[in-house]
């Protein structure tokens, strides 16, 4: 709110319709979260809600503030997409011919805990990594050997 005040020099009267506008937003926000829709059915939930509310914020702007605001509404999203685009950091091991696992960074995008998108890093399809390490077969009662799920060997 105080980014868009000062961009849009909004008034006080202004200011205090978009307090109440976007407190209303957080709350339908909370509402969608409890309702335990799926990842899919909640993001276009907020997607909707992000949409209403951005068109509320139009309504009670002037001409000028809200052609500033359709600029700072095109820069958010390009940065967005942009962020979207250049995935998450991620890391695998590659094991080298002397069999010295050697790091391997990637770039991540979606991933549904057992499928994950590589966006950029210098990784082809069929190749082994090392995501983890595996518990030995007999290992001392005071040691752990308990190995987080989802590590092991997988081809990409």
């Amino acid at each position: 709110m105080p980014s868009l005040t000062a961009a849009l020099t909004l008034t006080s009267e202004q200011q205090a319709q978009l307090e109440d506008l976007l407190q209303k937003s957080r709350q339908q926000s909370l509402r969608l979260r409890e309702q335990g829709l799926s990842e899919e059915s909640l993001r276009a939930g907020r997607r909707e809600l992000q949409t209403q509310t951005r068109a509320k914020i139009r309504s009670m702007l002037t001409d000028p503030q809200r052609q500033k605001y359709e600029e700072l509404v095109q820069t958010l999203d390009r940065q967005r997409e942009e962020a979207r685009l250049q995935g998450r950091p991620g890391r695998v091991w590659m094991r080298q011919a002397d069999g010295v696992p050697q790091p391997l960074v990637l770039r991540l995008g979606i991933s549904d805990e057992a499928f994950t998108e590589v966006v950029a890093g210098e990784l082809h399809e069929g190749q082994e990594v090392i995501t983890g390490t595996l518990a030995a077969a007999k290992r001392s009662t005071s040691t752990p050997t308990t190995t987080p799920p989802g590590f092991g060997q997988r081809a990409f």
